[in-house]
């Protein structure tokens, strides 16, 4: 099995910061496994946890990137 980069967060919003990290490993061929914590929305997270995955999940379609939340 080969290693994952695994990132776990709350990715509100999915910035350029991310994206910048990610290509770190993806451009070495390293797959992503991205956590995102399930938490209620409020103020600062406006977007559920399968919203923010779903943006994420687009942003890397058909790349070797596996987006799932955590409690």
């Amino acid at each position: 099995m080969k290693p994952k980069a695994i990132f776990i967060g709350r990715f509100q919003p999915f910035h350029n910061g991310h994206k910048w990290l990610f290509s770190q490993k993806l451009d070495k061929g390293i797959p992503l496994l991205v956590m995102i914590r399930d938490m209620p929305p409020d103020e600062k997270n406006p977007l559920t946890a399968d919203q923010a995955a779903a943006c994420i999940r687009k942003v890397y379609e058909g790349q070797d990137v596996q987006v799932q939340t955590i409690p």
